[in-house]
């Protein structure tokens, strides 16, 4: 019975729109799926996944986001992934960050009061 439960909570989740940027100024996908992620947090922690994904020379960075519960409160987990170098370079990855706010900050959608107690924002449309 657990197990049942625990697949029908993985094929609850919502997979939103990704977006990757670059190289130069080449987008894909717009803004939707960081307002989709944002639709899934306001609307009781529904569970949702984004990631948005940056391509430079020899670089590929992606930040994977996923709303869930959290300890009795509704987070943003938040997994960044760096290939430095190609298919034979360096990966690091760091988190996750446990992050408790996401909102809109004028054109975009942002996490904040991640776990690692910095102010930082993280954008879930551009790398800054």
């Amino acid at each position: 019975m657990a197990v049942t439960a625990a697949v029908v909570a993985v094929l609850a989740a919502q997979q939103c729109p990704d977006r990757a940027l670059g190289p130069g100024t080449h987008v894909e996908g717009g803004t939707h799926g960081a307002a989709c992620i944002l639709a899934a947090f306001q609307d009781r922690c529904r569970r949702a996944y984004y990631s948005l994904t940056g391509l430079g020379i020899g670089t590929i960075a992606v930040r994977s986001f996923s709303v869930r519960p959290w300890n009795g409160h509704c987070a943003v987990l938040v997994i960044a992934t760096v290939t430095i170098g190609g298919a034979h370079g360096r990966t690091v990855v760091t988190g996750p960050l446990v992050c408790r706010r996401l909102r809109r900050l004028g054109a975009d959608v942002v996490v904040d009061r991640c776990s690692t107690g910095a102010t930082r924002t993280f954008s879930l449309t551009r790398f800054a």
